[in-house]
């Protein structure tokens, strides 16, 4: 573990509180199904995670659509090369 507080004079109830936390997260049992991500939410179904997903994919596929269709409307696309 990583000291949450340097020891000085005043620095006894800190290290008070330092020991407090350190027990209590001794007793939570962090080693034992504690699980952290950055990129994915936790607090959140699987289900709902890849709906997630699925539902920007769509909005992107949408949007890109959109932006080639008046391309592909006015004959400037590929096939007029």
């Amino acid at each position: 573990m990583v000291p949450l507080f340097v020891t000085t004079e005043r620095g006894k109830a800190h290290k008070d509180a330092e020991e407090k936390y350190v027990n209590t997260f001794k007793k939570i049992g962090l080693d034992n199904g504690f699980y952290f991500s950055y990129t994915y939410d936790l607090t959140r179904s699987l289900q709902e995670n890849i709906l997630r997903k699925v539902v920007k994919q769509e909005k992107v596929k949408r949007s890109r659509s959109q932006s080639v269709e008046p391309l592909v409307k006015s004959g400037d696309g590929l096939d007029s090369m």
